[in-house]
């Protein structure tokens, strides 16, 4: 598997684990089959409906580039791709102090 088959898959995985944890809960995969298709081509799956946590987000990046065994490059790499790509809106957890 060459090294943009690997980073797809770690991206479509983590946008799985991300959606599946969102608020409201969805299955990313039938958001994408059932996604407006805007003028452009691009599927539209309202994103900005679904929410996590930013800590959340980062681990389950983490815990994708692990299993994919992804260099610190490719980690980056899968990083970017998250957050530009159909990223959950993320939350910020308050500090008790």
């Amino acid at each position: 598997m060459n090294l943009k088959d690997k980073l797809e898959l770690a991206l479509h995985e983590a946008y799985i684990k991300a959606y599946k944890l969102a608020e409201p809960s969805a299955d990313f995969d039938i958001l994408v089959e059932n996604a407006e298709i805007m003028s452009d081509g691009k599927k539209n799956i309202h994103f900005e409906n679904y929410f996590l946590d930013d800590d959340i987000a980062e681990n389950i990046l983490n815990e994708v580039a692990k299993k994919y065994k992804l260099s610190k490059y490719m980690k980056s790499q899968l990083h970017i791709a998250y957050y530009l790509g159909c990223s959950l809106a993320t939350k910020h957890k308050e500090n008790d102090n």
